[in-house]
């Protein structure tokens, strides 16, 4: 089955990234340098996790963040995107972007149910 939804969340650290990919729910994502990293000095260099995944694991993938979140209190963006086969034509975007953890927890679990309905 071909992946369905990348769900995106930038601004993790180095050490953020170690703790997520002993994750179950988040071991097949994978890290890349983060775009909106400026390299100023003393600023620590951030990755951005992106994982491409099915609709089915997206409860439980976004079960998992949402508990990392309230553990960590991270300030971080998450976003979600669905685009469906070209016939159905469907494509949704989710960009979720708190500074408390229980504000994003909340938005992240009424998106995931959105996305991984139909």
């Amino acid at each position: 089955m071909e992946p369905e939804i990348r769900i995106e969340v930038s601004g993790l650290t180095a050490l953020d990234q170690m703790e997520l990919e002993q994750t179950e729910e988040w071991k097949q994502a994978r890290f890349q340098a983060d775009k909106t990293a400026s390299g100023k000095l003393g600023q620590l260099p951030l990755v951005t996790m992106i994982l491409e995944t099915t609709r089915i694991v997206v409860p439980a993938a976004i079960g998992a963040l949402t508990v990392w979140l309230t553990k960590t209190r991270r300030e971080v963006t998450v976003k979600m995107a669905r685009e469906d086969t070209p016939d159905g034509g469907k494509r949704q975007t989710v960009e979720i972007h708190a500074k408390s953890s229980q504000d994003i927890a909340s938005e992240l679990i009424e998106a995931a149910g959105r996305m991984s309905r139909e």
